[in-house]
């Protein structure tokens, strides 16, 4: 008899590869409220020095350390201090080992080594002025300079070197301000250019010499810009709320529009844009996530949400992406918590989970599984009962406790043993049953008050030894 305790269980190996998320549905892990996020509307994701993940949602900051999540809230003593409020749309790590978090109140900042925030309560030299509005992103530049955009307030510049803060806003008479107060997004770009993303009017360059802002309006008709990029090649992408994707021609100030109406792969509300792989962009939208092929400026798939329970994106509106130092890829959503997705070449799996609507195992938990001797997998479960899974069909073919049937003696199994024609069945409570695989019968063993009947009806373990006696392990 040929038994393996493969660590897989339900996981059938695969390639999953950059290719694969182009032709098929990806297997995400979910991080949703039941595992301890705040809220299920994850506004933003990045990493910090330390490796550990930080979700901005709209009920709170919390952190991701690979196994756990934890919320950040402010202590009551501090909520008048700390300019910190529920919703959080950026956050930013210096090299003090300090994130700046932009939220609905303002900016504060949280201190990683001690894991405590302070207040960020600086004010401008000129005017005393300090940040009092909606903070609505947050970037820290190349030179170690962070830029703070507000809704009302315009652009806000600390440099840790002088200790001074500097404003800037729109001014009428001035065509080289900044063309609305109303900020939605930051980005710099490969050669350490600031662009701003407009809530109302298009999207703006700031040169750090003069000090000035060059506007561009990009369209006459959609106004609401939020995602900013710039690819490997150069390309500049912006994200814009109903007219698509936009590729943006930083030397003409061309524009050109792509996932748009017309096309079969519209992406409305575009709030994220990445580059896995050089040449494929991956947009995150109200339409799902986009496959953007650079090359040939088409849209090659778009992911919506996958409601059967087998692992794909459990939501379809999509709020933000992240990359991580590993090449992962964090989806936040607005229903769905954060979506994760492997893209390591060396993750080869897919996994075959419950399903209300689809063939697949019975249960949800998965407590054992052996191999008969034709290679197929004899699956038991806590909740459900037995299951076969046919390796060369990928169909399962199920088998619960049925009353007055001869069937299963009891849905919970804890030990599975095949040996010849026959699969031995440990069940918690049920004893132990013997199922023949040619008649398809079972016949039940239970602990009586005969000296030569099993110890216990709750059986934990099952094992054949050399001579081919079958040794059985109960409860006591």
């Amino acid at each position: 008899m040929n038994k393996r305790n493969v660590i897989c269980l339900l996981l059938i190996a695969f390639s999953l590869s950059l290719k694969a998320v182009i032709s098929s549905q990806p297997n995400f892990r979910h991080h949703t409220i039941q595992e301890g996020l705040s809220v299920n509307a994850v506004y933003s994701i990045t990493q910090d020095s330390k490796g550990f993940l930080w979700f901005g949602t709209i009920d709170g900051l919390n952190r991701f350390d690979g196994r756990h999540i934890k919320t950040y809230r402010l202590a009551e003593e501090e909520q008048q201090q700390i300019r910190l409020g529920s919703i959080i749309y950026g956050i930013c790590e210096d090299s003090n080992e300090q994130l700046y978090i932009a939220s609905d109140q303002g900016i504060a900042l949280f201190d990683l080594k001690e894991e405590h925030f302070k207040p960020f309560n600086l004010k401008t030299k000129s005017t005393g002025t300090s940040i009092e509005s909606r903070a609505s992103s947050v970037l820290m530049d190349k030179d170690g300079s962070v830029w703070m955009a507000t809704i009302g307030q315009g652009l806000f510049c600390y440099t840790p070197q002088t200790g001074q803060m500097e404003q800037f806003q729109h001014d009428a008479k001035k065509a080289e301000t900044l063309a609305s107060n109303n900020i939605r997004n930051l980005y710099q770009d490969a050669a350490g250019v600031l662009w701003i993303s407009y809530i109302d009017t298009g999207i703006a360059r700031f040169d750090i010499q003069k000090r000035s802002f060059i506007n561009y309006s990009l369209t006459t008709t959609s106004l609401s810009n939020e995602a900013l990029f710039e690819d490997s090649q150069g390309n500049f992408w912006v994200g814009n709320n109903t007219k698509g994707l936009i590729h943006f021609d930083r030397k003409t100030g061309d524009s050109h529009f792509y996932l748009t109406e017309t096309s079969p792969h519209y992406a409305r509300h575009i709030r994220g844009i990445v580059e896995y792989t050089p040449g494929t962009l991956i947009v995150a939208s109200d339409a799902g996530l986009t496959v953007f092929d650079i090359k040939t400026r088409e849209g090659k798939m778009t992911l919506k949400a996958n409601r059967d329970g087998t692992g794909g994106l459990n939501d379809t509106y999509l709020h933000s992406l992240y990359i991580d130092r590993e090449r992962g890829l964090w989806v936040g959503t607005y229903f769905g918590g954060v979506n994760y997705l492997s893209l390591n070449n060396n993750s080869n799996f897919t996994n075959y989970g419950y399903s209300l609507t689809k063939n697949s195992i019975p249960g949800k938990i998965v407590s054992t599984f052996c191999e008969d001797s034709d290679g197929n997998l004899w699956i038991g479960t806590d909740d459900a009962g037995l299951s076969f899974f046919d390796r060369s069909t990928r169909k399962f073919t199920n088998y619960k406790p049925e009353k007055g049937r001869n069937s299963l003696s009891y849905q919970n199994i804890h030990a599975l043993l095949c040996h010849n024609n026959d699969l031995w069945i440990g069940t918690y409570t049920g004893g132990l049953d013997r199922f023949d695989l040619r008649t398809k019968t079972f016949r039940n063993y239970q602990s009586t008050n005969d000296s030569t009947s099993l110890y216990s009806s709750s059986i934990y373990s099952l094992y054949e030894d050399r001579s081919g006696n079958l040794w059985i392990g109960t409860a006591l």
